[in-house]
């Protein structure tokens, strides 16, 4: 059993000041496809994506950027990736054949190889990259008796089914930290870890703000990054939970994985635009996101997606790119 950094959902505010950011992102060739998803493929829309606001001092929508050459200190970035059993669906919803070339077509392989390429050294010093994996596979995590099991690609692609209990929390394998990127790519097999039960968005923000809360310096700026190819189905309220980290100083950048007009089975495109809101991260923010009693949602429901959507995986990878650019001190944008 590997060693696991577990947090259970806790939201007690810390307010911190967040100073500016430092990362970097760099063309790579995982991917030769060009092509890209709805929008731009790289954002959340069309006229540019996320990148614009929700990065700098809090609440400001500044850029990060130090464009006068001034020193910065690399930010918390916390990869929060849904590795539930729909992962091993194709983007488009199709179910691969169970083969080497079929796993490599699901969406799990595909989120894995864009993350390696993203967090890969040397980049992995300009970003203190950190991976949470949602919900947690009991099989890893000494989360007690009766908890059933979870699934490899191979192993649901036969047909078998994962019997974890569902609605648990996440896990942290790998805290936020600068140089992590090699432990994190040797971490994301997508061929031995195991796909699971159920998506708890909410409680995996919950395991993320303990974890970042946890490590807190003062001013280091944090960072969630939400990988999923889904919405919620635990009955967890994302957007507040978003917005809690938002007061607390943790902005979240979300990023859709899938087809948006897969009905229940793809992408929760308000669910994910209201988080995208509450994070602060949208396009432009806050244009396109209205502020309430509790923190912002999207004003609308219909247009253009205020997350970043990603529909296979170049588009993927290029929209993790131009996340970790947009909390960089000094990279080109």
């Amino acid at each position: 059993m590997r060693s696991k950094h577990l947090r259970l959902l806790a939201m007690a505010a810390v307010i911190g000041p967040i100073g500016t950011a430092c990362g970097s992102s760099q063309p790579n060739s995982t991917f030769q496809d060009a092509s890209t998803g709805r929008g731009d493929g790289a954002s959340g829309s069309g006229s540019g994506g996320g990148g614009d606001g929700g990065v700098g001092s809090f609440g400001d929508g500044s850029s990060g950027q130090d464009g006068q050459g001034g020193s910065c200190d690399a930010p918390d970035m916390l990869i929060v990736l849904d590795h539930t059993d729909s992962m091993s669906d194709e983007p488009t919803g199709k179910k691969p054949p169970n083969t080497m070339a079929g796993q490599m077509l699901s969406k799990f392989y595909l989120a894995t190889q864009a993350i390696k390429a993203v967090v890969a050294p040397p980049l992995d010093q300009k970003v203190s990259y950190g991976l949470e994996l949602f919900p947690l596979d009991p099989q890893t995590v000494d989360a007690g008796a009766g908890m059933g099991t979870c699934s490899t690609l191979s192993q649901l692609l036969s047909g078998m089914a994962s019997t974890n209990k569902s609605c648990q929390p996440a896990e942290v394998p790998i805290p936020p930290g600068p140089g992590n990127g090699t432990a994190i790519s040797n971490l994301l097999d997508p061929f031995t870890l195991r796909l699971c039960v159920s998506t708890p968005i909410a409680l995996a923000l919950g395991t993320a703000s303990a974890e970042l809360q946890s490590i807190r310096k003062s001013g280091i700026a944090q960072y969630i990054l939400l990988v999923t190819d889904g919405g919620e189905t635990c009955k967890g309220d994302v957007t507040l939970t978003a917005q809690q980290l938002a007061t607390a100083g943790i902005k979240t950048f979300v990023v859709g994985f899938g087809g948006l007009d897969a009905g229940s089975a793809g992408v929760n495109v308000p669910l994910l635009d209201d988080v995208a809101c509450a994070g602060m991260t949208a396009p432009g923010f806050p244009a396109g996101c209205t502020k309430g009693a509790n923190g912002y949602t999207a004003t609308s429901t219909t247009g253009a997606p205020l997350f970043y959507s990603a529909e296979d995986g170049a588009s993927l990878q290029a929209a993790l790119q131009k996340i970790t650019s947009s909390v960089c001190c000094g990279c080109a944008q």
